[in-house]
Formats: C-alpha cells, sequence, structure tokens
C-alpha cells in the first residue's frame, strides 16, 4: 500500500510514517504521528487515543482522534493556506489496523469544506511504523 494524502482528488505520495504512542496506562493516551515527504520533508499530526491501548494488539480497536488542525498539513502538502472546516463535527479519526509486529496501517476519508461552500473530500492513507509506545511520558 502506499503512503499517501488526497485533498480534492491530488494525491500527495509521502515516504513513510512513524507513530508513536505514550500516557498508555492512562484513560486517554496521546500520539504523534511523524509523517515523511518523498523529499525528507516533515509532517506531524498528533492526537489521543481512546481508551488508552494496553499494548500494540489494543491499538486497533480504540479510537486515533486527530487534534492537530489538519489545515496545518493541507497547506504544507499544497503550498496555499485556506481555513476549512470539517463537515464532521467529531473531527478526523483515523482506522487502525495491525500489519505486522511493531507497524499499523492508518487510514481515514473525509469531508471538508474550504473557501466555497460545497463540500470537498480527503483521504489519508499510511502504514506508520511503531517507534515508541510508554505507559508515561518518555523522560
Amino acid at each position: 500500500m502506499s503512503n499517501r494524502v488526497e485533498i480534492d482528488g491530488v494525491s500527495y505520495e509521502l515516504g513513510g510514517a512513524m507513530l508513536e504512542v505514550v500516557n498508555c496506562a492512562s484513560r486517554v493516551a496521546e500520539f504523534s504521528l511523524l509523517l515523511t515527504g518523498k523529499h525528507a520533508e516533515a509532517y506531524w499530526l498528533t492526537g489521543t487515543v481512546e481508551p488508552a491501548p494496553r499494548d500494540l494488539d489494543d491499538v486497533a480497536a480504540s479510537r486515533l482522534r486527530v487534534r492537530e488542525p489538519i489545515e496545518a498539513l493541507f497547506a504544507a502538502l499544497t503550498g496555499k493556506h485556506r481555513p476549512i472546516s470539517l463537515t464532521n463535527p467529531g473531527g478526523v479519526l483515523l482506522r487502525a489496523q495491525r500489519q505486522g509486529p511493531r507497524a499499523f496501517y492508518l487510514s481515514s476519508s473525509f469531508d471538508f469544506v474550504a473557501l466555497d461552500p460545497d463540500p470537498r473530500r480527503a483521504v489519508i492513507e499510511v502504514t506508520a511504523h511503531v517507534v515508541g509506545f510508554h505507559d508515561g511520558v518518555p523522560q
């Protein structure tokens, strides 16, 4: 599977993705997802994991909700900053499917509205390699 973000039908290929999950001993954990571009660009998405997974097997059953405004990623990929509104008030949810001992296929498909009132569509599909899974916050 390719690593990509699609915005308005235009696909932006990514070089890879790395996932770190922290505060797993809490009720709600946090994640950082580093997306790398084809030319070593770095894009970050952060968010929450609920319920907090106790081990890697639990990640696929949890809800990964992107907290960082998605428009920052869109602006970095397209080179255009435009305010956007998500049509789903719950935000962007990433679905996780186990792809190996330390890898997950993360995907999301969602609608948004930009400057014009017509709904637009975006897709995120990446295979993320787990680089950290911690009960607390790493020191």
